[in-house]
C-alpha cells in the first residue's frame, strides 16, 4: 500500500536514506582505501551518517516542493537518475577545473554517488523508517490464509527493540571490519564462513524482529539459531580467562552474551503476545476470477 505523501513522511525517509548513504560512503571508501586505524573508521561513521541525513533532508524537501506545488511524483528510477547525473556532472566539472587529481576523482565520484542515491531511492517510496521503533509483525496461518498481527503494547516494543538495534549495529560494524581487512587474500571457504556467518546471523535476527513467524517456529529458530552463539561464547570465555591479553576474544564473549540476553527478551515478548486480540491484516490478496468466468460451487 502506497504511503500517504506528507512532508513528515518525506523528511523521515530522507533522514533514513541519508544515514544509509553516509554509512555506504564509509564502507566503500574503507573497502577501496583501507585504514590503519579501525577506530578512525568507526568514529567517522556517525559524522558521515549525519552529513548524509542533512543531504537526505534537502532531497526530501525538493521532492516535496515538486509534489506540493505541481502534484508531480517522480518514479524511483527517475529520482536516482537525476541524483546520479547531478553528482557525475559535479565530478566532471571538478576534473576540468583541477589537474592531476585523477585518483581523487574516483573517490569524489564515489562520495557524490553514495550520499544522494540512497535518499533518492527511499524518499516517496513504500519504506517506512518509523517502523524501526515498532514491534514489527507476527505472521500466522489460519484456515489456509496467512495473516499479519501487529502489537502496539509497550512490552512488545520493549522486547523487540534491543535485538533489532543490536543486530543492525553489529552487522554494520562487521561490514566495516570486513572492508578494512588487508586485500590480496585468495578467496576460500574458510574466509567465506568467517565473514558470512555473522552477517547471516545478524541479518536473520534483525529480519525476525520486523516480521516473525508463528510462536512455535520463532521459538525453534531462536533456540536452534543461538546454539552456535552459546558454544562460541563458552569458547571465548575459556580463551579470555586463559590468556589475559585476548581483549578481542573477551569482546566477542560480551557480544555473544548481549545477543543471548536480547534473544531471550525477544522470545518472551513474542510468546506472550495474544494474537487473537490483535488486528489481523491478510497478506494474501483475494482470489480474482478472470472476466466472464464464474466460480463453480
Amino acid at each position: 500500500m502506497k504511503i500517504q505523501p506528507t512532508v513528515g513522511n518525506f523528511l523521515a525517509q530522507g533522514i533514513a536514506g541519508g544515514a544509509l548513504g553516509g554509512f555506504t560512503y564509509v564502507f566503500l571508501i574503507t573497502l577501496r582505501e583501507g585504514s590503519s586505524d579501525m577506530w578512525m573508521v568507526l568514529s567517522s561513521t556517525p559524522f558521515c551518517m549525519i552529513i548524509g541525513s542533512i543531504i537526505g533532508v534537502i532531497e526530501a524537501a525538493c521532492v516535496w516542493v515538486l509534489y506540493s506545488s505541481a502534484g508531480i511524483r517522480l518514479r524511483a528510477a527517475t529520482r536516482v537518475s537525476i541524483a546520479s547525473v547531478v553528482a557525475t556532472l559535479i565530478v566532471v566539472v571538478a576534473g576540468f577545473q583541477f589537474e592531476g587529481i585523477e585518483r581523487a576523482l574516483i573517490t569524489l565520484l564515489m562520495s557524490f554517488l553514495s550520499f544522494p542515491v540512497p535518499p533518492a531511492l527511499m524518499v516517496d517510496s513504500n519504506v517506512r523508517p518509523w517502523k524501526l521503533f515498532t514491534a514489527g509483525y507476527i505472521a500466522e496461518r489460519d484456515d489456509g490464509i496467512d495473516h499479519l498481527f501487529e502489537s502496539k503494547s509497550a512490552w512488545a516494543i520493549a522486547g523487540t527493540l534491543p535485538l533489532r538495534f543490536l543486530s543492525l549495529t553489529i552487522a554494520g560494524l562487521w561490514l566495516l571490519y570486513i572492508a578494512n581487512q588487508p586485500k590480496g587474500h585468495e578467496p576460500n571457504l574458510w574466509l567465506a564462513l568467517v565473514y558470512g556467518l555473522p552477517l547471516l546471523y545478524t541479518g536473520i535476527s534483525a529480519f525476525l524482529t520486523f516480521r516473525s513467524p508463528g510462536k512455535l517456529l520463532v521459538l525453534f529458530l531462536g533456540i536452534g539459531g543461538n546454539i552456535p552463539v552459546i558454544l562460541g561464547g563458552l569458547v571465548c570465555y575459556a580463551v579470555s580467562n586463559t590468556y589475559s591479553g585476548a581483549t578481542d576474544i573477551a569482546m566477542l564473549f560480551k557480544i555473544c552474551c548481549a545477543f543471548l540476553v536480547s534473544w531471550t527478551i525477544f522470545l518472551l515478548a513474542r510468546l506472550s503476545v495474544e494474537t487473537d486480540q490483535l488486528t489481523s491484516l491478510s497478506i494474501l490478496p483475494e482470489k480474482v476470477l478472470p472476466r466472464g468466468s464464474e466460480e463453480v460451487a
